[in-house]
């Protein structure tokens, strides 16, 4: 199911059909939209017990317009979060720099993301962090963890004693 806001119509449909007594159940069929629907409208957008159409839609889009934006990586905000970690900022330097001189909110995930992505396609802000992460030191191919006891016994060779269970530790 795909989500859409309901439209000025639509509110001034509810208000009709709430003012000439249907319920909510008839309200959503006659709209077109789920019963919870119709209650969270009317819930979210009544004012002193009584539904207004306009005044909903206003309320709305005061609530849409006031809702957090997240903020994207612009070109502009990439250039300065690259001068700031130049300077051997680490990524939780810069987001708090960011929120304090510009009010920009920015987590320290995202500008960690940046920087691999930058190292990925050839850049250079991974040199300016403070720890580097470690290179994987190749292990060789041919050689099992069992090459790595020396002097092991089979377990073939091991005394019949120990196939009796009496002793403690001889499984």
């Amino acid at each position: 199911m795909i989500y859409k806001q309901l439209t000025l119509e639509q509110r001034y449909q509810i208000e009709a059909l709430k003012d000439i007594g249907h319920s909510q159940q008839s309200i959503g069929q006659q709209v077109g939209v789920k019963r919870c629907t119709i209650t969270r409208e009317i819930k979210r957008n009544s004012v002193e017990g009584m539904y207004r159409a306009k005044r909903a839609h206003t309320l709305s889009l005061n609530r849409k317009k006031d809702a957090r934006k997240g903020y994207k990586l612009t070109p502009e905000r990439c250039e300065l979060i690259d001068d700031l970690l130049g300077k051997e900022w680490s990524p939780e330097q810069v987001c708090g720099r960011l929120m304090v001189e510009t009010g920009i909110q920015i987590s320290s995930m995202s500008l960690y993301l940046h920087i691999y992505t930058d190292a990925q396609a050839g850049g250079k802000l991974w040199e300016h962090m403070r720890h580097a992460r470690r290179k994987s030191k190749p292990r060789p191919k041919n050689k099992g963890i069992r090459s790595l006891i020396k002097h092991r016994r089979s377990i073939h060779e091991r005394p019949a004693v120990v196939d009796e269970l009496k002793r403690p530790g001889d499984l």
